[in-house]
């Protein structure tokens, strides 16, 4: 039976945001500041019979006396902000990239002997673990996993296969799960899409490249995780044995 819930607050997107700033130019008003800014000099030197100057100048100080200048600096508000504002999203958008270990074309994972593709801090790892299973012939599924707790598996629970399964990344740029006799159990269906490499991520992402422009990633393509700088939109459906979870268009979500 399908479950409705109360829409989410706020009803935007399931999404766990890593930096965001909202602000609105509009609502800053330009203003100008002036203060006034005081400069010491050097002591001025002894005078002696010199009239006293006549009108509005000021008169000189006593020697040994400094001076004081005055400066009035203005400045717009509206523009340091706007300043403030580009640095900061520069500094969120360069904590957005993470950093990748590529993958070349033609690589592959198996089961035995264990290998693994890491990422490059080694906080996420794509391999073979082993997943129980009634049959007495042991059973692997293809993982992107943080510290040994799978957050992303090719075709879901139900694609596993044996110990002479495969994860290969053919030349035509698909990535494709293979039980030991050849059959495909997962495919990406990217082949011919011009792939030329794949990376995972520091953030998780395994993504498979057309130079620098992704052309699937598991981040677009969740099984049962959602990962902190992960999207989840309604074209997303997160699915773990007989139970999902899904985002409605309406904003509900259902369960």
């Amino acid at each position: 039976m399908e479950q409705l819930m109360p829409p989410p607050r706020p009803p935007t997107s399931a999404r766990v945001i890593g930096c965001h700033i909202l602000f609105n130019v509009n609502s800053v008003k330009k203003s100008q500041s002036t203060f006034p800014l005081s400069v010491i000099t050097s002591p001025t030197s002894p005078t002696t019979n010199q009239p006293k100057k006549q009108g509005k100048k000021t008169e000189q100080k006593k020697q040994g006396k400094t001076e004081a200048m005055t400066f009035t600096a203005s400045s717009s508000v509206s523009s340091l902000f706007a300043v403030f504002v580009l640095l900061v999203l520069l500094l969120c958008e360069l904590s957005g990239y993470a950093a990748a270990a590529d993958i070349a074309l033609g690589s592959f994972l198996q089961p035995s002997p264990a290998a693994n593709w890491s990422s490059p801090n080694n906080t996420f790892s794509l391999s073979f673990l082993p997943t129980p299973t009634p049959n007495p012939a042991p059973a692997f599924t293809a993982a992107i996993s943080f510290s040994g707790i799978p957050v992303w598996k090719a075709g879901g629970d139900s694609a596993l296969v044996d110990s002479n399964g495969r994860l290969r990344l053919l030349p035509d740029g698909d990535l494709r799960l293979l039980n030991g006799s050849g059959a495909t159990v997962w495919s990406s269906n990217t082949s011919n899409r011009g792939v030329s490499s794949a990376s995972l991520d520091d953030s998780g992402n395994l993504r498979l490249l057309n130079g620098t422009l992704t052309v699937w990633s598991s981040f677009a393509n969740p099984t049962d995780t959602i990962l902190p700088s992960q999207n989840f939109s309604t074209d997303n459906l997160l699915q773990s044995g007989p139970y999902s979870f899904a985002l409605l268009n309406s904003g509900q979500l259902r369960i």
